[in-house]
């Protein structure tokens, strides 16, 4: 034996030592070959993804990978078995036999460059990262969530509205902001108790939910405050909305409360001009016209001066004129 080919087989046999160490360190290893193919995988990875080894041997790495996440996979192993790339270290969603998805720390190095079927090219290391992610979601959940009714708080939706303003400067878009604040929820609260007033709050987001599409925004701004977001509706389309929110919540009781749930609402469109404190502001001065003309209503800000308001029911069968809520954070 020569000393180059007596070179290449120590190092082939080191190469196979390594795999043994690590095969018995109990860690998830996948071996691909020239054609990203799986061609060694052990018991730990088994355990994660669900599959029995003869089911992942020979199985393509794209089979494996859920379809979001393949086209980058498939593109960074390409990369880095033609040596564009030293490692790929990312997170990827795996799909399990159930169709299930396993999140997953991804870790490949290139092993050899030999691309002829069979043969190994690259190293695999995966960690189950569903724990982490799970975290990470709740953590964001928590920072973009009010706890009470769990729609989106104040600052989630203020970055939501930046980021629709932007949108519009660039590309037109339009829309219109609902602010909508609960009638008599302080009453309800010194009356009832604010066990009856934090019932009231989930209600209302309840109605709020059930009555927007799945483009709206909906929101929790603190106390009795709620904000929506109607991508693309003009001032009729909003006052449309707003009606059939005030009516819903007027049909709408909530125990102990004797009385009906009435929501007041202001409503101002968008322009390509507009800022988030200025639409704010907009929405607020039709809101507090509707609360001083009694509540239970919605009012349209308009450059011309405002219509009368618009009330659910007519204020001759029932006055509403409640003081506005300050508590219930």
């Amino acid at each position: 034996m020569t000393a180059r080919s007596s070179h290449a087989a120590g190092v082939h046999a080191g190469h196979l030592l390594v795999l043994e160490a690590l095969w018995a360190a109990r860690l998830g290893i996948v071996v691909l070959d020239g054609e990203l193919r799986v061609v060694g995988a052990t018991e730990a990875v088994c355990e994660l993804l669900g599959y029995r080894k003869s089911e992942l041997l020979g199985r393509s790495v794209a089979e494996l990978v859920h379809r979001d996440d393949r086209g980058w996979a498939q593109t960074e192993l390409e990369l880095l078995i033609a040596r564009g790339i030293e490692r790929i270290r990312r997170e990827v969603r795996l799909i399990a036999p159930d169709q299930s998805e396993i999140w997953s720390e991804l870790n490949v190095r290139c092993f050899d460059t030999d691309r002829t079927a069979g043969s190994v090219v690259a190293v695999a290391i995966l960690e189950d990262a569903r724990d982490r992610a799970l975290r990470e979601h709740e953590l964001r959940r928590f920072a973009d969530t009010d706890p009470l009714t769990d729609l989106f708080n104040r600052r989630r939706f203020t970055a939501e509205l930046e980021r629709h303003l932007a949108w519009g400067a660039r590309y037109g878009a339009r829309g219109s902001l609902l602010l909508l604040d609960i009638d008599r929820l302080k009453t309800i609260n010194d009356t009832y108790g604010h066990l009856a007033g934090d019932n009231v709050i989930r209600t209302t987001a309840s109605v709020l939910r059930s009555h927007s599409r799945a483009s709206d925004l909906v929101a929790r701004l603190g106390g009795d405050e709620f904000a929506m977001l109607l991508p693309a509706a003009d001032a009729n389309q909003a006052a449309t909305v707003a009606s059939v929110l005030t009516g819903a919540a007027a049909s709408t009781h909530v125990e102990p409360v004797p009385m009906p749930l009435t929501l007041s609402v202001g409503i101002t469109t968008i322009d390509q001009a507009s800022s988030v404190d200025v639409l704010m502001e907009q929405a607020e001065r039709a809101l507090y016209a509707i609360k001083h003309a009694g509540g239970d209503g919605y009012r349209v800000r308009r450059e011309q001066p405002l219509p009368p308001p618009v009330h659910a029911f007519d204020p001759r069968r029932r006055q509403n004129k409640g003081s506005r809520a300050v508590s219930n954070r």
